[in-house]
């Protein structure tokens, strides 16, 4: 997943271009007012990937921004680009957000409540099997209390 950062006044379209006699589409960046010359997006973003390296988070040319992992935390918008075989294909996936809408990820937000609680919670019990599990619960924790010398491992 690449966040692509573009010029003002461009937009990301695909475009159906004939090359040797055959039609094949390609990413470009167009520019709405038609004054400057489409950017050919797709061999930017190939480009940027052979050039990718550990120590750098982002890749600029011909006025185009690539972040690698994710994009400054901004109101500015960027097209979220999934390369298809590394740029040789257009993209599938393409859409417009912000920079502050794609936060880093964060284990607290993926975990769920659920998982914290006893599974006895979620389970189709009867009254009595319900009692019957809260009992041997409470047993449990009694027993792993290492009150004394206890013989019961925890």
């Amino acid at each position: 997943m690449l966040y692509i950062a573009f010029p003002e006044g461009m937009k990301h379209v695909v475009k159906t271009i004939l090359i040797e006699g055959e039609e094949t589409k390609k990413d470009m960046l167009t520019a709405e007012s038609g004054e400057h010359p489409d950017i050919e997006l797709q061999a930017i973003v190939k480009r940027a990937l052979q050039h990718r390296s550990k120590s750098k988070a982002s890749y600029e040319e011909a006025g185009v921004i690539i972040y690698y992992t994710r994009p400054p935390y901004d109101s500015a918008q960027y097209l979220k680009y999934e390369p298809q075989n590394n740029g040789k294909y257009p993209a599938l996936c393409c859409k417009l957000v912000t920079g502050a809408s794609e936060k880093p990820f964060n284990p607290a937000d993926s975990t769920s409540h659920e998982s914290r609680s006893r599974w006895s919670m979620f389970a189709n019990l009867s009254r009595e099997k319900q009692d019957e599990v809260e009992k041997k619960r409470v047993e449990q924790r009694l027993n792993r209390q290492h009150i004394g010398p206890s013989p019961n491992a925890t």
